[in-house]
């Protein structure tokens, strides 16, 4: 058994928070796991882990030498990755959730521009309006609030801004709206309370915009607010990031632009990279340069 297993085990244990999550982040039993950290504290002769019943936090030792192995983890696969960058294409699966809401949006174009670089990847894709942790995963593309990721590392990739939009067909027929108050006079397709988010929640309220079901069209799905807005249903609110090619072409109009309209953070959330594989940290420079490089 290396050395080097001992301190990828000892540092998922912390980074998972349990024996169990480590052993799921390494794909080994937790009863390996348990005999690795043994074996380790025994031959430095110190107690690294505090454990009880819900989780599992390091011993003044053990946060020291966590940092350190960390360090020594780092300069290997770096050593490793000089040997290879100039030798070997990246290849294999990389793992990712995202919002339904970013099905529309530029990142599938990104997608197809990093396999065109690199073909031999391949992409598991879930799209889910659910947060979720990253077992299991490699990458999770995420909108707003990240509260759960005080483990991980996120990078905020852009800002986008809601839009209440209209088709030009809706316009004609039912004119437009000149403050956010009248939009109670219209019919809007929104999503159902359960599925809007808490920041749209407050604006709504805050706005007295009344989500009334015998006032406005509702839905659970953002592209029923999308083909909506599009087929002059009813005007609907959706992300910039989602409708750029629909507002540049004039089949969205933006019906309240000089109203302030709460801003989503899109950020990128994974694990700690610095002991990931080669493709894992060439996928987050990429996205982070093609998303930041958007007009």
């Amino acid at each position: 058994m290396s050395r080097f297993s001992q301190y990828q085990t000892f540092i998922a244990i912390l980074d998972s928070g349990s024996l169990s999550g480590a052993a799921r982040a390494l794909n080994i039993s937790p009863s390996a796991v348990s005999k690795q950290i043994g074996l380790l504290e025994q031959q430095l002769g110190s107690q690294l882990l505090l454990r009880d019943n819900r989780r599992v936090s390091a011993t003044v030792e053990g946060a020291a030498f966590y940092k350190a192995a960390k360090d020594i983890l780092a300069r290997v696969a770096e050593a490793e990755d000089g040997i290879h960058r100039n030798r070997s294409e990246i290849s294999g699966l990389i793992r990712i959730s995202c919002s339904k809401s970013l099905a529309r949006s530029p990142l599938f174009d990104h997608l197809a521009a990093f396999r065109a670089e690199h073909p031999l990847i391949r992409y598991d894709i879930r799209m889910t309006d659910r947060i979720e942790n990253l077992d299991g995963l490699d990458f999770a593309f995420r909108l707003g609030a990240l509260g759960d990721s005080s483990r991980h590392f996120a990078k905020r990739l852009v800002q986008s801004r809601l839009v209440c939009c209209a088709s030009p067909a809706y316009i004609a027929r039912h004119g437009k709206p000149e403050t956010l108050s009248q939009l109670n006079d219209h019919p809007l397709m929104i999503l159902m309370p359960d599925n809007l988010s808490d920041q749209l929640r407050r604006f709504l309220r805050d706005e007295k915009i009344i989500l009334d079901r015998q006032r406005h069209h509702g839905c659970d799905d953002v592209e029923t607010v999308y083909q909506s807005v599009r087929a002059g249903l009813a005007p609907g609110l959706m992300l910039s990031l989602t409708i750029e090619q629909e507002m540049r072409q004039g089949l969205f109009i933006d019906l309240l632009p000089d109203e302030n309209l709460p801003v989503k953070d899109l950020s990128l959330v994974s694990k700690d990279l610095s002991l990931a594989p080669r493709k894992h940290r060439l996928f987050r420079e990429f996205m982070t340069a093609s998303f930041q490089a958007a007009p």
